[in-house]
């Protein structure tokens, strides 16, 4: 049976807990909303990742693939570019609402591939990965 690389570990677990974490502040269904969607974007990122740069690639080269092809990263940036004149102070009142969500779920998918690669180092460093 094969190991699931480090990357992918620390991805979807991070995923999972920002997710359910910041989605609990509101409600239960909000939280396994917010897991599943984060989650599911790690899925697809890290399904991308092995594929264009592989798990083992350069850290700046797996972020930046980890961020542009995480589905829900790209719909969140989207939904706020969308409503760039709430952004910008042009626009105020409920419709900036979905720009508000968009900027919060943005900055989750944001930070989540950086768990991941926080969790590549700390096992590449640890003794008991490089025992036999």
């Amino acid at each position: 049976m094969k190991r699931v690389p480090p990357f992918v570990l620390g991805y979807v677990v991070v995923s999972f807990l920002l997710g359910a974490g910041v989605g609990a502040t509101m409600d239960m269904q909000v939280a396994a909303i917010g897991a599943g969607l984060l989650v599911f974007g790690a899925l697809v990122a890290c399904l991308l990742c092995y594929w264009l740069v592989g798990f083992e690639g350069p850290w700046l080269q797996l972020l930046l693939v980890a961020l542009i092809t995480n589905p829900t990263f790209l719909l969140a940036a989207g939904v706020t570019l969308h409503d760039i004149d709430c952004i910008v102070g042009r626009k105020r009142g409920w419709d900036c609402l979905g720009a508000a969500i968009g900027i919060v779920v943005a900055g989750g998918a944001l930070v989540t591939p950086l768990g991941g690669l926080l969790w590549r180092w700390f096992r590449r460093r640890s003794p008991s990965s490089t025992a036999p």
